[in-house]
């Protein structure tokens, strides 16, 4: 709406029309029938005025003779009065002015602040304010609101086992894991065992059996875990289902929770509902609690601090076929999205690109079984070499696992300096000494 300042413009006034009226002389009458200024009959519309005028001076004066017999401190009572309206009255509408509460989402901002307030990108949305993140995930330390850390708390982490054959992908749901343990089984194809506490998401799959590697990584999360099956040997170095007697695992691996799609082939089809797995867990009386001890996190290098480095991974080098894996550093969102077999690695319901903000290549030992699965015998604890690929850049690090139930840490190699993620998903590839393949990109 254009304002007009009439000050600015004195034409404005003069082209309004004039309030007063004309004078007898200034009237187009023609002056042999014009009234004398002596003479000029009033007229008749100033009559009503001249009366309320009359009117108001009476009623005044009989207001004034009131008060004038009124005792002293009731008058200057009354008289004050007016005044004291008046003031309060100011005071009023000053204080509503100041104090005055406006709704956030009926201001009309500038496009410039609207953009920043309502743009779901930014990290502080105008909500948050009254539930800021002060919390944060033990597993992959992530922010959250004391709300989310509590409902998230009600129940411990899930894990769940993920096969990665060809015929199995895309999977579902890797993209919500706050941690993925990745290594090989048999014939050169790796599995996946992603770990969930601050998404659940509604479906995972498909589901496979377990060995025990993964068991010895899930036993410091406490988690409650999925799987169909494992393997079943007389060594204590390859009887995964042994195992999960042995340690107290939150097993829902013998469960009616799991189903079949008719649309994959079996056995690349069973899924399994993450909400299904807690209430399994609970009616098998599990605890719901976990004791994580969490890894040291930082905030991401601003942009400026950020390297370029990429990595490609053979897991096995006699079996490059469809298992060849890239992490592509992108420095704008100072992440790593995941290639499998030269494709981008997507979920099979969003289509979203598996992005991780920590990737780590771990190196351990490995021996044959020579049973009739020709399961794997990998280490799990111990000490050995790995590199850890963080804001673009790599560092040679080494890490360190006491015994089964302990957290892996990473130091930097050479030093008694523990290694510090940034705040998102973990992938951690497992990988047998001089059997896999490491290239900087």
């Amino acid at each position: 709406m254009k304002i007009i300042d009439t000050t600015k413009n004195p034409n404005i006034n003069q082209s309004l029309p004039s309030k007063t009226h004309s004078t007898a002389t200034n009237s187009p009458i023609d002056p042999k029938h014009a009234t004398s200024p002596m003479t000029h009959t009033p007229l008749e519309s100033s009559i009503p005025t001249k009366i309320k005028e009359r009117k108001l001076l009476k009623f005044l004066k009989a207001i004034k003779n009131w008060v004038s017999k009124l005792p002293f401190v009731p008058r200057i009572l009354v008289i004050s009065l007016p005044f004291a309206l008046i003031i309060g009255g100011i005071g009023y509408f000053t204080y509503t002015s100041i104090t005055s509460r406006v709704d956030p989402q009926k201001i009309n901002l500038p496009s410039d602040i609207d953009a920043k307030v309502n743009n779901p990108n930014p990290s502080i949305f105008l909500e948050q304010i009254s539930d800021p993140k002060t919390m944060e995930n033990p597993i992959n330390g992530i922010f959250m609101s004391v709300k989310e850390y509590e409902k998230m708390t009600e129940t411990p982490p899930i894990a769940v086992m993920i096969e990665n054959h060809p015929d199995a992908r895309p999977q579902t749901g890797l993209i919500y894991a706050d941690i993925v343990f990745e290594t090989l089984a048999e014939g050169g194809i790796t599995r996946f065992m992603p770990i969930y506490w601050s998404h659940m998401p509604e479906y995972v799959g498909p589901v496979r059996s377990t060995r025990l590697y993964y068991i010895h990584w899930l036993l410091p999360f406490d988690a409650i875990y999925a799987h169909i099956g494992g393997a079943v040997t007389d060594s204590p170095n390859t009887n995964a289902m042994g195992a999960l007697f042995t340690y107290n695992v939150k097993t829902v691996g013998f469960s009616d929770i799991y189903w079949r799609d008719s649309k994959r082939a079996s056995p690349h089809n069973a899924y399994v509902n993450t909400e299904d797995m807690i209430s399994a867990a609970k009616t098998l009386g599990y605890s719901m609690e976990s004791n994580f001890t969490n890894p040291p996190f930082k905030t991401d290098a601003t942009y400026t601090n950020r390297g370029e480095t990429s990595c490609y991974v053979i897991p096995w080098k006699n079996f490059t076929s469809g298992m060849d894996v890239e992490f592509k550093y992108d420095k704008d969102s100072n992440s790593y999205k995941r290639y499998l077999a030269g494709q981008p690695h997507v979920d099979a319901i969003t289509g979203s690109q598996i992005s991780v903000k920590t990737v780590i290549i771990e190196e351990t030992t490995f021996t044959q079984s020579f049973d009739y699965e020709g399961h794997l015998i990998l280490g799990t604890t111990g000490q050995g070499n790995a590199t850890i690929y963080i804001d673009g850049k790599k560092i040679d690090a080494t890490w360190s696992k006491s015994n089964v139930n302990d957290r892996t840490k990473y130091y930097v190699r050479g030093t008694n300096e523990e290694v510090v993620f940034n705040r998102g998903q973990i992938w951690v590839m497992i990988l047998p000494i001089n059997l896999y393949t490491l290239q900087d990109r």
